[in-house]
């Protein structure tokens, strides 16, 4: 046995006997095991970035609902003004055909036929002494 045998641990007595082949070997799995942590990094963003672009992006699922509320609210306002395009219609084509919804709109508005007399009655306002 050599002298420098007896005087050293044994981790550094079995790190004397390792070969270069097994230095190199030892390099290889040190870079795979830094792909592999690369590889789980990258797809950790990528998820991550992924995740965002779903919730948060163009088209995504906030701009989505607030585009389905824009859509109801739009539906309504046109359910609203179709009510009253009709409303107006009916209207028009009473004034245009019925002779009867005619003059009594004319009477509401103020206007008198021949030889009639129109009396209109006003409210006095409730005056009592302080």
């Amino acid at each position: 046995m050599s002298p420098l045998r007896n005087r050293l641990p044994f981790r550094q007595m079995i790190s004397l006997k390792q070969t270069p082949i097994r230095v190199v070997s030892d390099c290889r799995m040190g870079n795979k095991r830094v792909i592999g942590i690369t590889v789980y990094v990258l797809m950790l963003v990528f998820l991550a970035w992924l995740g965002y672009t779903i919730v948060y992006g163009n088209g995504g699922i906030i701009e989505r609902k607030k585009t389905e509320r824009t859509l109801a609210n739009l539906e309504e306002e046109i359910e609203s003004l179709e009510r009253v395009i009709v409303k107006a219609d009916l209207e028009l084509h009473n004034l245009e055909s019925n002779k009867k919804y005619l003059a009594q709109l004319a009477r509401e508005l103020g206007y008198k036929q021949e030889g009639e007399t129109i009396f209109r009655f006003l409210r006095k306002k409730d005056t009592s002494l302080d």
